[in-house]
């Protein structure tokens, strides 16, 4: 099994650099992952010197939901996950962040809170990889098991692989600027059509019920579906390509 997923990692170092595609990359990375254990990701990119509020969604598979309820929630608040990347800013487990908060004095019920509601959504532990775009950027690729431990033997090997994964989905990004990709949920469709209107999220967020910080990510979704790179032009591409259609 450890050699399986070794010889899956090498593979994909072996041929990320000649992915022109973003699915076949994706799909290519998440087959890696789940040879470790992994089942689910996220990949983003801000500006390494600000607060990470504004984080770019690159690219991830099955941690929408848990994203929602986090920001929902207001876990942004109490997570030390991205703290630590900007005060480390190389790999670390889940297990790493939550010693350093306890060592920053941060050991408080809602963090306690957190930890076991990620338990209960299947995710017992994370790794953390950060890598620098050619810009400056902090990229953060944020990958989970079902497993409450990591082999150690693991770790470099994945973070050379999500290192790559990174930097090159940061790469096609900024080349799809002008290539509508995906489709748009509900709330993204909604979140748009208010922001026409001219509403701010705490607006958007008071006509939907739900946190200004959870419109963001769904706006911040919807300008990378459709390869927009502001709110106007999302929502104008949304328009013309029938998502908006009354």
């Amino acid at each position: 099994m450890w050699e399986h997923a070794q010889a899956e990692a090498v593979k994909f170092l072996q041929a990320a650099s000649g992915y022109e595609d973003a699915g076949r990359l994706e799909a290519h990375f998440l087959s890696v992952l789940a040879a470790f254990g992994f089942d689910r990701y996220a990949c983003a990119t801000f500006d390494a010197d600000a607060d990470g509020a504004h984080a770019t969604i690159l690219a991830g598979a099955g941690l929408d939901d848990w994203h929602e309820h986090w920001l929902r929630s207001n876990y942004d608040e109490v997570d030390p996950v991205a703290r630590l990347a900007r005060a480390r800013r190389r790999q670390f487990s889940w297990a790493e962040a939550r010693d350093w908060s306890r060592q920053q004095g941060e050991v408080q019920a809602r963090q306690s809170q957190l930890w076991g509601e990620a338990a209960e959504a299947g995710m017992g532990e994370g790794l953390v990889s950060c890598a620098y775009g050619p810009g400056g950027e902090l990229l953060l690729l944020r990958m989970t098991t079902a497993a409450r431990t990591i082999r150690p033997a693991d770790r470099p090997m994945l973070d050379a692989v999500a290192v790559v994964f990174s930097t090159l989905r940061l790469r096609l990004h900024e080349r799809e600027a002008d290539q509508p990709q995906g489709t748009l949920t509900l709330r993204e469709q909604q979140c748009l059509r208010w922001a026409s209107q001219g509403l701010v999220d705490q607006e958007i967020a008071d006509q939907l019920a739900i946190s200004p910080k959870t419109v963001a990510f769904h706006m911040e979704n919807a300008k990378r579906k459709l390869g927009a790179r502001n709110r106007l032009s999302a929502y104008r591409r949304a328009l013309e390509m029938g998502y908006l259609a009354t």
